[in-house]
């Protein structure tokens, strides 16, 4: 009997047709099963996972047909949750077995009802997660070998540091010893020429021993808590002592020390020991790499919070690509001259670390041929003061254990 052009039963079979091209042109999966887990019918998506030549053919199977046991029992679980309790379940992650090989797949189920709204079964929609699933296992193995990686290169640099340590207080006994002895020797009835020899060893063990010294600090430095005691401190009486102290130095080389005090009566917070380390430290280097030039120190207050140290010489200078290396540890800006004149190139490792552990900073400029340029900056927690023995009162020493 032929159909009637505009007929119900045509019209039916041409939505069915319609609605079939829709489904099976989704990019999910989608099926529906009665209530006793039996397939009633999928897309064409659902069948290529199930690893079936059509939709047509899932119609009457269960998921035991379609996986292994242990998977099948899971999906059949979530079905019978949804259908028990007509609530939705969202964002459910399995794993399949299928033809393809283990899949992961992100499902979403409803509850299948009938025109009277009572539960008939399950509908559900899956979309292949595997790609992102391995990607985030790919990631965690990553951050796991990279972490195990880390934790290995800081025990190894903690052993490193332990070790410097160990050898630099092993060494400091026979240097001390050697000093010492040469002195005495020095106070005997030594000729010209033997007082001579034992003043070129005192010369020998002390710089030996200023290098390890640059060692030990570094190691103290990268092995732990570094104790500070933190307090006022008059600057520029601190600074007049440091520059007597490289004076000698200096003047052997012809250069000059002068100092401007355009903050006389700046004081700061900070560790008076380690400050006048950081401020040695620059004030040696100028010296070391100034011939007949002159090195110029200023003490000036940068702000309401702050004071600045600058230490200015008119020495060798470096390129910017040298400045950049100056903070890494065991760098010269120039080989040759550092060969000249010594240090192990951690003076300025080990400002920095204390300067910027005591809240302040150090800054570097410099140009070939021209001199150089570092300023400390160091914070000042207190109004200036007119007298040195006033000092300000409502700072209080302390000591404080800072990681550095």
């Amino acid at each position: 009997m032929a159909l009637a052009l505009g007929s119900p039963m045509l019209h039916r079979i041409a939505n069915h047709e319609t609605l079939s091209s829709v489904v099976n042109a989704l990019p999910l999966g989608l099926f529906w099963k009665d209530r006793n887990s039996v397939y009633l019918g999928g897309n064409s998506h659902t069948a290529m996972h199930a690893g079936l030549p059509d939709a047509a053919a899932l119609v009457g199977l269960t998921d035991y047909d379609l996986f292994a046991r242990e998977q099948a029992d899971a999906i059949r679980a979530d079905d019978r949750q949804v259908i028990e309790t007509g609530v939705p379940k969202l964002g459910i992650i399995e794993s399949v077995t299928t033809p393809s090989g283990i899949r992961w797949l992100e499902l979403y189920k409803v509850p299948l009802r009938d025109p009277s709204d009572q539960i008939i079964g399950v509908v559900g929609t899956f979309r292949d997660i595997t790609d992102r699933v391995q990607l985030q296992e790919e990631r965690t193995q990553l951050i796991a070998q990279l972490t195990t990686a880390l934790d290995a290169a800081e025990e190894a640099n903690r052993a490193k540091s332990r070790f410097l340590a160990n050898m630099s207080h092993e060494l400091r006994t026979p240097l001390n010893a050697i000093i010492g002895y040469s002195e005495m020797l020095e106070e005997t009835d030594a000729s010209r020429e033997a007082t001579a020899d034992l003043q070129r060893i005192q010369r020998a063990g002390r710089h030996l021993l200023a290098l390890v010294d640059d060692v030990l600090d570094l190691a103290k430095l990268e092995s732990g808590p570094t104790e500070l005691v933190v307090g006022p401190i008059w600057v520029s009486r601190l600074i007049d002592d440091a520059k007597d102290f490289i004076t000698p130095a200096a003047v052997k080389n012809g250069t000059t020390i002068t100092f401007d005090e355009a903050c006389p009566e700046c004081v700061v917070r900070a560790d008076e020991t380690k400050l006048r380390q950081c401020l040695l430290s620059l004030l040696s280097n100028a010296a070391k790499f100034t011939e007949n030039g002159e090195i110029h120190v200023t003490l000036r207050r940068r702000d309401a919070t702050s004071v600045e140290i600058e230490v200015r010489d008119t020495g060798v200078g470096m390129t910017e690509a040298h400045v950049d290396q100056l903070f890494q540890p065991f760098m010269h800006a120039d080989s040759s001259i550092a060969c000249r004149v010594g240090g192990t190139g951690l003076g300025l490792v080990i400002t920095r670390s204390l300067m910027l552990h005591m809240g302040g900073d150090i800054r570097a400029e410099s140009r070939l041929g021209a001199g150089s340029k570092f300023t400390l900056t160091i914070p000042a927690e207190c109004s200036p003061v007119v007298n040195e023995n006033d000092g300000c009162q409502s700072i209080v020493g302390e000591r404080l254990a800072l990681a550095l």
